[in-house]
């Protein structure tokens, strides 16, 4: 997945740094979820108890647990946030930047001790496709970030039974192939099903079928893309982070397509840059987008130990980076630079970057956005539908609602701040101090 550009470790070195403590936490089985305090998960892990609460979920048939029962599984979000082991993508990117060997060893100890615990289609973690496709792409990256290193084989030379490995990919990819989320959980389930299954097949070599697959992923990423996201690049699903996730789901398919020679349509390009852009409209300067409709704090893939302090931000500079090539700031996370790199390019952290300014007021008539706003006010009115699809299963009832922000930041509107806004938006406010969305 990451073009070998000569130069790319010595830039690393310059720019980052490893975060030792959180790496050290992880290889003594502690793992922190959400931004919390780092949870024991037992070493070697225990991948069916919730380190939350310590009930063990069974080992049955995972498409008839009752995977919504906390009282069989625990928590089952911490669970599942466990088995995308995406935890596991810092872990390898810090042996491709060091060499160090224990690092390349708790990657691959967890990944067969995975294999061994879950057989095919038993457990919390065969209950759902999309985290079998979450644990793919995680596997994909791992896989990319040793063979930085090892070799193109990576995980298959790192394991210890490289055809047991080879199995187990096959048995994921198969699972997500033949139970995509169809119908009214045609969302954004769909678009990560289908992404995990696209990278695992143009990633791990599943002969004519894994071509096959691929194919047939890339054309419904392609279909989706067209269905779930508005032409002026709002998600349907009237949700801002799962807005985020979809275009991140986007982007990395779209990077393994370039990476792979299977490149997606312009017209698919464009609508990364579209939902990338109505993003940039809706943050206030300083700040980040408003809570409208629901926010799952999930992504992609992570590079950083830590938890994302702005997941948005992440996302953004990596899709200015590899479409703009625009800097990076120092303060970034890594994302940006190895999804960059996925891109052929190094992307170079600078003191200053360039700053889009923005433009009020701006309309996203499909989606059903306004944004207005002057100095440091930022206001959003919510005129646009429920939700997609039918379910509507992220979008609120919050038509009308205005979000306002004060240089960066939400707050109440006050009696003092109504002449600002009232000439910010053209409207007069009265009363007394009305609660306001915050941003």
């Amino acid at each position: 997945m990451f073009a070998t550009q000569e130069n790319w470790l010595p830039i690393w070195r310059q720019h980052y740094r490893l975060e030792q403590e959180q790496l050290d936490n992880l290889l003594q089985g502690k793992i922190g979820f959400f931004g919390h305090a780092p949870l024991d998960v037992g070493m070697p892990v225990n991948w069916h108890r919730d380190p939350l609460t310590g009930i063990e979920a069974p080992l049955s048939f995972g498409k008839g647990m009752n995977y919504r029962d906390d009282r069989l599984v625990g928590n089952v979000k911490i669970l599942w946030e466990l088995g995308r082991h995406q935890h596991l993508v810092p872990l390898a990117a810090a042996y491709a930047c060091t060499g160090e060997a224990r690092y390349r060893e708790a990657v691959t100890s967890q990944i067969e001790s995975w294999i061994t615990d879950n057989p095919f289609g038993l457990g919390i973690h065969w209950c759902s496709a999309l985290e079998e496709a979450l644990r793919l792409i995680s596997w994909a990256v791992v896989h990319s970030l040793l063979a930085l290193r090892d070799g193109e084989n990576g995980l298959f030379t790192a394991v210890a039974d490289p055809k047991q490995l080879g199995r187990s990919i096959y048995q994921q990819a198969w699972f997500v192939r033949h139970f995509l989320s169809r119908y009214s959980s045609a969302n954004n389930h769909l678009i990560g099903e289908l992404t995990g299954l696209w990278v695992a097949c143009c990633v791990f070599d599943m002969g004519k079928q894994g071509e096959n697959w691929a194919e047939t992923a890339q054309q419904e990423l392609e279909r989706e893309a067209r269905l779930q996201v508005h032409e002026d690049g709002v998600d349907k699903e009237q949700a801002c982070y799962y807005h985020l996730w979809v275009l991140e789901y986007f982007l990395f398919a779209w990077l393994v397509g370039l990476r792979t020679g299977k490149k997606f349509s312009d017209s698919f390009g464009d609508g990364i840059l579209a939902m990338a852009d109505f993003l940039r409209v809706i943050t206030p300067d300083g700040g980040v987008p408003p809570q409208i409709g629901d926010a799952d704090d999930g992504f992609v893939t992570r590079f950083d130990m830590s938890w994302p302090e702005n997941a948005y931000q992440d996302v953004m500079t990596a899709v200015e980076s590899i479409f703009n090539n625009l800097a990076l700031r120092p303060s970034l996370s890594q994302k940006a630079f190895w999804y960059s790199l996925c891109a052929g390019k190094i992307a170079r952290v600078e003191n200053q970057a360039t700053a889009i300014s923005k433009t009020y007021p701006t309309l996203f008539h499909e989606g059903g956005y306004a944004i207005l706003g002057q100095g440091g006010v930022h206001l959003v009115f919510d005129g646009g539908p429920l939700g997609y699809p039918s379910i509507a299963a992220h979008g609120h009832a919050d038509a009308l609602n205005i979000c306002l922000a004060i240089d960066g930041s939400g707050g109440l509107l006050t009696p003092a701040l109504m002449p600002t806004i009232a000439s910010t938006v053209g409207v007069i406010i009265s009363g007394e101090a009305l609660p306001i969305i915050l941003c």
